[in-house]
């Protein structure tokens, strides 16, 4: 590693340094305010305001990196080029005949680092603080929580909608499901009070044992749902191991699915959400399957972002900065409205293959790498 290496990787460290520490910080600013109540009543409820924040705002801090990090590294080589040409002092260096793909090549090497530690963020430290991230100043100790949205049992057409129990995963309050018309046309929901999460038995399949049910009215009273062989939803009327106020619903959703919803795959690594499409719940979800495939090329879009962008916005920053970072602006806006255009027509199955609306971006985009790599010397 030569003077001059370490010299731009330097001034690379500290643009990318001040700009994560400026979006970090007006995030924390912006969030710390509109919930300033509820954060610093929850510090006083555990002794200890700044410990809570750290606790609350650490694997924020650790997702914010993650959904930012792309456009980080893009903006701190741009502009550690950029300023080096401002200050003249390229022109010494390729009046030595040292051509300019040669000079950014230690950008490219951070660069890569840089993508491989946000994959390793991604992967293994933010599924660790599910919980946290998942939680709101609001609802931090599930009071007053609000319901998760209704997630869909595909194997037998249920919906259901709970809101997680205080410190468990297998507890659950405020629940509703949404029976299907072809396996009633008398009972369109039962509501209850709680549920537990049982494992299946001799009795019956895993699924919620539901307590305290307000709607059907007289529950005792009613025959279970579904095949006599293999019902869905058990009633006492002819399940003795019942009580009155009792009622079973065999579902195939595991307890993250029913406690974190469609937030479990943003917060998921990427061999759970591979392991999740094996599931029957997951069969016909397009969206989870080109999240699978987003989270695969994830590192190649951030890769190709970098060397497109950073030889095009290198030739205006010879002239004026901030035409630079206006082009370097456009330049991830195009980028990302491309990406985002992609997986919402999969999504919309105007794409017909879940894993082209994640692909196709690479096919558009790494193509151009070589051509905007070569340019940069012109």
């Amino acid at each position: 590693m030569t003077k001059f290496d370490r010299y731009l990787l330097l001034l690379f460290a500290k643009i990318f340094t001040i700009c994560f520490c400026s979006f970090t910080g007006l995030y924390l600013i912006v969030h710390l305010f509109t919930n300033f109540d509820e954060i610093l009543s929850l510090g006083k409820q555990e002794g200890n305001v700044v410990g809570f924040m750290q606790k609350f705002y650490g694997p924020r801090i650790l997702d914010f990196f993650d959904r930012t990090v792309g456009m980080l590294v893009l903006i701190a080589a741009v502009f550690a080029f950029a300023f080096m040409q401002r200050r003249r002092e390229l022109t010494a260096i390729e009046a030595a005949g040292i051509p300019r793909s040669r000079m950014v090549k230690p950008l490219v090497v951070i660069a890569l680092i840089m993508i491989v530690l946000s994959i390793v963020n991604r992967e293994v430290w933010i599924p660790k603080y599910r919980k946290e991230l998942t939680s709101t100043a609001q609802n931090w100790n599930q009071e007053g929580a609000t319901d998760s949205q209704f997630q869909k049992d595909h194997l037998n057409g249920l919906l259901i909608r709970v809101r997680r129990a205080p410190d468990t995963s297998h507890q659950y309050k405020n629940v509703v499901v949404q029976i299907p018309i072809y396996l009633s046309d008398s009972i369109s929901r039962i509501v209850a009070a709680r549920a537990n999460y049982v494992e299946a038995n001799e009795d019956h399949p895993a699924g919620l044992l539901l307590e305290s049910i307000s709607e059907p009215l007289q529950p005792w009273k009613l025959n279970s749902l579904g095949s006599p062989e293999k019902p869905v939803v058990y009633f006492p009327n002819d399940r003795p191991w019942l009580t009155g106020s009792q009622c079973f619903v065999a579902t195939h959703l595991t307890t993250e699915e029913l406690a974190y919803g469609q937030q479990l795959n943003d917060y998921s690594s990427l061999s759970e959400m591979v392991s999740s499409l094996h599931r029957p719940t997951q069969w016909f979800s397009r969206s989870n399957r080109i999240a699978v495939h987003s989270r695969i090329v994830r590192p190649l879009l951030d890769m190709a972002l970098l060397l497109i962008a950073l030889p095009f916005v290198i030739r205006f920053s010879e002239h004026n900065l901030l035409l630079a970072a206006a082009s370097c602006a456009g330049t991830i806006a195009v980028f990302q409205i491309a990406v985002v255009t992609c997986q919402t027509l999969g999504s919309l199955s105007l794409i017909r293959a879940a894993s082209l609306a994640a692909w196709l971006p690479v096919i558009l985009f790494v193509p151009l790498t070589p051509l905007s790599w070569r340019s940069i010397d012109r």
